[in-house]
């Protein structure tokens, strides 16, 4: 009696585990119809993009929380969209694209216009930056996770950063802020975002400890594994207090990276 009931107790977690198991391949299935759905969606007509060959499973893991090779595709297009409907297709100086990984958005600007000449990119994983060099990238450059950036005062005309400031301590952003408006010409414009109100309403950080943190200080760090997967929240009106301090805000659209980032774009005073 001992056996069978030890042997239906085996064929239980069996079941259980074979059970966690589909449910994990069917979650994966679906981001890939999805992803494929949107790739489908932007890519009649678009340029052609820089890479043959895209970065590897883990460095494209680094940028994003989904490795398919449609997902690096997709949301690269859509920050490069962003960018060029910022600073267009022929900037006219030096642009820093800050944390710029391995290329996610370069791949869909480098063939537009005159970005090939004016792209310039750093980023905290040297590995990315080493597989942009190799495919012949030479103006990525590795940089540190504090000030100062590799590259003298008033180089860029322009700065623009995706998902960087959502990983950094909110009480470090005026040091960075500082940093941006020293590597700025005087009148250059940064596009930047952040994270914070649009996260707590739609619940994705639950813990009570976190959510009072918030509510208090009008940010919080919540540390994660990963390659900077920690996430960085800080509400919209002290992001704004944070920035003016250094630069003119130029624009500020809660929620307009997406739909989760506010994404606002400043201006170095002339």
């Amino acid at each position: 009696m001992r056996s069978m009931e030890a042997k239906l107790e085996d064929r239980a977690r069996r079941v259980a585990d074979l059970t966690r198991e589909l449910r994990s391949l069917s979650g994966e299935y679906q981001a890939l119809e999805l992803d494929t759905h949107r790739l489908e969606q932007v890519v009649m007509g678009l340029p052609v993009t820089r890479f043959r060959e895209l970065p590897p499973e883990a460095l494209r893991l680094n940028v994003g929380t989904r490795t398919t090779r449609a997902n690096f595709l997709f949301q690269g297009h859509g920050s490069a969209a962003l960018v060029r409907s910022v600073f267009g297709d022929d900037p006219g100086f030096p642009v820093l694209d800050w944390g710029c990984g391995s290329g996610r958005t370069l791949n869909w600007l480098h063939p537009v216009g005159s970005w090939a000449r004016w792209w310039h990119g750093c980023d905290v994983d040297r590995a990315a930056i080493a597989w942009l060099n190799a495919q012949g990238i030479a103006n990525a450059r590795p940089c540190a996770d504090e000030p100062p950036l590799p590259y003298e005062d008033g180089f860029f005309g322009q700065v623009f950063s995706f998902s960087v400031l959502t990983h950094i301590d909110p009480p470090k952003h005026p040091l960075w802020y500082a940093e941006l408006r020293r590597v700025m010409r005087p009148g250059g414009r940064a596009l930047l975002t952040v994270q914070g109100d649009a996260i707590i309403a739609a619940k994705r950080v639950t813990g009570a400890e976190h959510l009072a943190h918030y509510e208090a200080h009008g940010w919080v760090h919540v540390e994660r594994e990963g390659h900077y997967k920690s996430a960085s929240l800080i509400s919209a009106r002290l992001a704004q207090q944070m920035a003016s301090e250094f630069f003119e805000i130029e624009d500020y659209q809660p929620g307009g990276y997406n739909k989760l980032m506010d994404r606002f774009i400043v201006r170095k005073p002339a």
